[in-house]
């Protein structure tokens, strides 16, 4: 009997010490119970960069105008200008040995031109014999150039392989040349460069 009641009295001690070891108040919610955690999305880093607006000035490059033509006019202009100047200067062309003064202006004046022909035959206007130099300059444009031109076209045209040699022919040279760069740059930088200073002839 009186294990009994020692037995009693333990298991009443164990009941008061885990009553003691409980909460006071129930937790606000059961594990269970909670929604469960929605991963957090992975953004492509690629759309993660196009979403972010552009930094302040890292504009969009955009194609640059084509800023060298004044450059090119200038050169140009430049070379006729020195050319006059030399001229008057020296009161006849350019001493044996060194290029002539239409070699200087050509050469200067040939990045204006688009035709690759054409452009070369002016960047090379003093390879030819003498006699020959502005024919070929005529001839080689003529050719490059004739089928691109709109009409009404240079009267050269009608016959680029039979381009005259007299006087008709500067005439030629410069109605061809004014086409052309009207169709190459523009009507308002070609006159540009058919306005230059007087530079003698």
């Amino acid at each position: 009997m009186g294990r009994v009641v020692i037995a009693i009295i333990v298991l009443g001690i164990v009941g008061i010490a885990v009553w003691a070891a409980m909460p006071s108040s129930p937790p606000l919610a059961a594990p269970s119970s909670l929604p469960p955690l929605k991963p957090s999305p992975t953004v492509p880093a690629a759309r993660r960069e196009a979403a972010q607006p552009p930094a302040p000035g890292a504009a969009a490059a955009a194609p640059a105008p084509d800023a060298s033509l004044d450059a090119k006019i200038d050169a140009c202009l430049a070379a006729q200008a020195k050319v006059g100047a030399a001229r008057a200067q020296r009161g006849g062309p350019a001493p044996a040995g060194q290029p002539s003064d239409a070699a200087v202006v050509s050469a200067a004046c040939a990045p204006l031109y688009k035709q690759p022909a054409c452009r070369d035959a002016m960047a090379r206007f003093d390879e030819p014999p003498p006699a020959q130099r502005s024919r070929a300059v005529l001839q080689a444009c003529a050719r490059a150039y004739c089928g691109e031109l709109p009409a009404p076209k240079p009267a050269v045209c009608a016959h680029p392989d039979n381009v005259p040699d007299d006087e008709q022919q500067f005439i030629a040279w410069n109605e061809l040349r004014e086409a052309i760069l009207a169709h190459d740059i523009g009507a308002a930088a070609a006159r540009r460069v058919l306005s230059p200073p007087d530079r003698g002839r």
